[in-house]
C-alpha cells in the first residue's frame, strides 16, 4: 500500500503528457480497482485516456508524424494506444 501511495504522489507532481505516464496511469488504475478504490482509478483511467488523444495516439497518422520515424517508439505507442482504447472501452 505504501508503494501505491508513493505512486499517487508521484503522478500529482508530473508535469508532461509521455507513454511512460500514461502506462503509469493505467497500472494506477489498476492498483486502485484491485484495492477497492474504483473511484480514484477511474480518474486515472480517464486521464491515460485525455492523454492519449493529447498525445494524438488515436488519430489516423501519416508517415510524417513522429512516430511513425522511430520504429521502436511507433510500436510502444501503438502498445500503449491499444492498452488505453482496450481498458477504456
Amino acid at each position: 500500500m505504501a508503494f501505491l501511495e508513493e505512486a499517487k504522489g508521484r503522478w500529482a507532481g508530473r508535469q508532461d503528457d509521455s507513454l511512460t505516464d500514461l502506462s503509469a496511469a493505467l497500472l494506477l488504475n489498476i492498483a486502485c480497482n484491485h484495492h477497492g478504490d474504483d473511484k480514484n482509478g477511474l480518474l486515472y483511467l480517464d486521464a491515460a485516456a485525455d492523454m492519449g488523444r493529447r498525445l494524438h495516439l488515436f488519430d489516423e497518422t501519416d508517415e510524417s508524424s513522429f512516430f511513425s520515424n522511430y520504429d521502436d517508439v511507433k510500436r510502444a505507442a501503438s502498445f500503449a494506444a491499444w492498452g488505453v482504447f482496450g481498458w477504456h472501452t
